[in-house]
């Protein structure tokens, strides 16, 4: 009762608060997650949020999943200062259930406990647009696109010839952070360069801890596209990301997390090209992409390397079949490979392959439906038919009925599977663990008003069939399969409110019920999340944004209770010129002392100012 009074309260005193960047409730916006064409936003089934790159910069921390977690239905959490394990969360499911692409480039690690993406290494600067898509996607995505998917891109041409922009910040804990980009277009041709370097002396990742925890990351993104006639087009797109990050670690005796001087080396590096041919009514798409990761961990001197990759193949086309049906369907094969002395051998390897076709059908002006359907074949599980239908039935030009429903699957990792760990907290890996299958429904409505306000409801559900969870055991831990179905349930809400010319309120509401089988509540998803932003125009060139985030009834992580957060962050920014601003951020401006993890240190009060210049 204590928790939901709290998030009132909250409410309350955000009711004059806002947000520096709008979130994505433009009924025309143009989206490509969704249905893997470009669909306008109202004429889709499903949830799908957008966000601009100047969002993801101004993030706090200048990690871009803090932006992301200002949407409806989206959380995260991280286990330290930048550079740390970040977990970002779909309606309750996290990373492990996220399918994380760059450019079309797949980015998470085939070599980590689950294949997931870490979202504490992505600083927000120099990144492009980011879409968000939630529920079940496997039958438009493929396997791990339980929860949803996350689609980012780097710097994009927006108008003919040349243009450079350029963004330094400096700020608390040593926080030095730069971006550059060169972007060029010319009819038929465009290419986009971006490079952004942070470096923090950080906190103690250790709540009880008093060592910093620094971090370094350096990012590079080139992308092009080249018509060499009306019909064929080629493209490419490059990612490559070096980081050396500080943790600490348990204590062996008290279990207890403690300073201990651990580094982390990270180097990544992702490629894709492809060339998109038009014959006549159909378009096709043939790709071939690759990613590696490669891992090292010091710790007092015991180092552990892990090396990951993957590398795909794929045909996609899509045939105007007439005004009303569009076919979507092709073919597609990856491989995986770790390699790594925890696994027997030193080395393991898994692939998929499949197809889908999908429709998307548009039977009166009012209403779209989407049917899909695919089937993946798994080396190691045999076969998996999955699917999807969605509608988006429009009433009026200025709201949106949304409904969906798709079943999904998540096969076990390589280390989830053969991972052997010994040492002072042992673990092994379960040979017998077997996919996760789920299915996932929503029904929303999104209304734009007259005055320009826009709010969106919608109610959602995740059922999970044998979820695999930790199992601490003595002398050794592991991974099974709980029977039975764990359940994610909630609703989401997204209020856009002007309030007059000068003042705008922005705010997402989540509420979510993350239940195992057992009626135990899913660890550090909680039960009410909300994020509300108020931005202000002061003067004609001097804006300003306070937003908040409360977190209440969190449950616990692994036994231990997480107590409610609350957060507030300022930014201010003043026009120079028509092409150069200053800003001014205040990260927890009112100096919280918080763990999104309990047992894990967070930033107090920093002050971070910065200069963005296009020329």
């Amino acid at each position: 009762m204590r928790s939901r009074a709290t998030l009132f309260l909250a409410a309350a005193l955000a009711a004059p608060a806002g947000h520096a960047q709008p979130l994505a409730f433009d009924l025309g916006e143009i989206v490509v997650s969704a249905n893997r064409s470009t669909t306008e936003r109202a004429r889709t089934g499903v949830s799908v949020s957008a966000l601009p790159g100047r969002a993801l910069a101004d993030a706090p921390g200048g990690e871009a999943a803090q932006a992301l977690a200002r949407l409806p239905g989206i959380g995260y959490t991280s286990t330290g200062p930048v550079g740390s394990t970040g977990t970002l969360r779909i309606r309750g499911a996290d990373s492990r259930y996220i399918v994380t692409v760059f450019e079309g480039i797949r980015l998470d690690d085939p070599s980590g406990t689950q294949v997931a993406f870490n979202f504490g290494m992505l600083p927000g600067l120099g990144l492009g647009r980011a879409e968000v898509l939630r529920g079940s996607q496997s039958a438009v995505w493929g396997g791990s696109a339980v929860g949803g998917v996350v689609s980012l891109e780097g710097p994009r041409a927006d108008r003919d010839g040349l243009a450079q922009t350029a963004t330094v910040e400096g700020g608390g804990y040593g926080t030095l952070a730069g971006s550059y980009a060169l972007t060029w277009r010319r009819p038929g041709a465009e290419l986009a360069f971006g490079l952004t370097h942070l470096r923090t002396d950080g906190f103690s990742a250790a709540a009880a801890g008093t060592e910093p925890d620094g971090a370094q990351i350096t990012r590079a993104t080139l992308t092009g596209r080249y018509a060499l006639s009306d019909a064929v087009t080629f493209g490419f797109a490059v990612i490559g990301q070096t980081a050396r990050q500080d943790y600490d670690g348990f204590d062996p005796l008290t279990f207890a997390l403690v300073d201990q001087a651990n580094r982390q080396d990270r180097s990544e590096a992702g490629a894709r090209i492809y060339a998109e041919i038009a014959a006549g009514r159909t378009r096709h798409t043939i790709e071939a992409t690759g990613y590696t990761v490669d891992r090292a961990f010091d710790q007092s001197g015991t180092i552990d390397r892990f090396a990951g990759s993957r590398i795909g193949l794929a045909w996609r086309a899509e045939t105007t079949a007439t005004d009303r049906l569009t076919l979507l369907y092709g073919l597609d094969w990856t491989e995986e490979r770790a390699a790594y002395d925890k696994l027997p051998g030193g080395r393991m390897s898994s692939a998929l392959t499949g197809g889908f076709v999908q429709a998307l059908w548009a039977p009166r002006g009012d209403l779209d439906v989407s049917l899909a359907a695919r089937l993946d074949q798994d080396s190691r599980f045999g076969t998996f038919p999955t699917g999807r239908v969605a509608l988006a039935w429009r009433p009026d030009a200025d709201t949106v009925v949304r409904a969906a429903l798709a079943n999904g699957f998540r096969a076990p990792s390589i280390d989830e599977r053969f991972g052997v760990y010994p040492g002072a907290f042992p673990f092994a890996g379960n040979p017998a663990l077997t996919p996760e299958r789920s299915v996932s429904a929503e029904l929303g409505v999104e209304r734009r008003f007259a005055g320009g306000a826009r709010v969106q409801a919608t109610a959602f559900l995740l059922d999970t069939d044998n979820l695999i969870t930790y199992q601490f055991g003595i002398p050794t831990s592991t991974l099974v399969n709980l029977p039975g179905v764990s359940t994610r349930r909630g609703m989401e809400v997204g209020l856009d409110l002007p309030l007059g010319k000068r003042l705008g309120l922005e705010a997402a509401y989540t509420w979510t019920e993350a239940l195992r089988a057992s009626g135990a509540r899913i660890d550090l998803v909680p039960r009410h999340a909300l994020a509300a932003t108020l931005t202000a125009e002061i003067t004609g060139r001097l804006r300003g944004a306070l937003s908040l985030r409360h977190l209440a009834d969190r449950g616990t992580s692994f036994g231990t209770p997480a107590t409610d957060v609350t957060v507030l962050d300022a930014t201010l920014r003043l026009s120079l010129t028509d092409r150069a601003e200053a800003y001014l951020r205040v990260e927890n401006l009112g100096d919280a002392v918080y763990e999104l993890v309990p047992g894990y240190g967070t930033g107090r009060r920093t002050v971070h100012v910065g200069l963005a210049a296009r020329f």
